[in-house]
């Protein structure tokens, strides 16, 4: 019997560690959807010719399509628009925690025709993310991209950009979100709960030796 409380104890911690692990991310990204103030690039730093737009803004030239709100009312950076060459790009800066993962996810996309690469650089290293053919329909467009990276304790920049020569294609970029489950507490906890249940193992040890004696 006393080996089961012992057991019933380690389970409680167990799932009360998983309750812990189980708490919500925190974004640090502000403006990740590019909807503040209906569609704007607020909270972003911006290099050449970037614009918060619309599908239905790219209707008279590309004739795009796609159903709502997905059409007309979703907000998203469009990277070279107008075929201007040269960088284009967005950043945004957070702090980190050293040795901290953080996930980087996005999605991407190009309208046009042809293909368009989107270059994401953070913490001084450089991805390449190819997306399918440019597709016109804006329901087709995007594909979810995600990484990860483990913080160094210091601000760090998150940049999405192409340079391109003048082409009929434009990278797109939205829902972009960098997060990380908070852990410093949970371990604080699985801890507190370990010492707990060494101190009941000890105590039902010492009862059982002074019952025999």
């Amino acid at each position: 019997m006393r080996k089961f409380h012992v057991a019933a104890a380690v389970a409680a911690l167990t799932l009360t560690t998983a309750s812990a692990t189980g708490a919500q991310a925190v974004e640090l990204l502000s403006n990740g959807g590019f909807e503040l103030a209906g569609g704007s690039l607020t909270g972003w730093s911006t290099t050449g010719s970037v614009g918060a737009l619309t599908a239905a803004q790219y209707g008279p030239c590309c004739g795009t399509t796609g159903s709502e709100p997905n059409y007309s009312t979703n907000h998203f950076a469009s990277f070279g628009s107008g075929n201007v060459s040269g960088l284009n790009a967005v950043s945004q800066s957070f702090g980190t925690v050293a040795g901290r993962t953080y996930t980087v996810s996005f999605d991407h996309g190009a309208f046009g025709a042809g293909w368009q690469g989107l270059d994401v650089l953070v913490n001084g290293v450089s991805q390449g993310f190819f997306n399918a053919p440019a597709v016109n329909n804006s329901d087709l467009t995007w594909i979810g991209q995600s990484f990860s990276f483990v913080g160094n304790g210091s601000p760090t920049t998150l940049s999405f950009q192409i340079n391109t020569t003048a082409d009929n294609v434009d990278a797109l970029l939205d829902n972009v979100s960098v997060s990380s489950v908070p852990e410093p507490a949970t371990w604080a906890m699985m801890i507190i709960g370990f010492g707990a249940v060494g101190g009941m193992v000890r105590n039902q040890r010492r009862r059982q030796t002074l019952a025999f004696a």
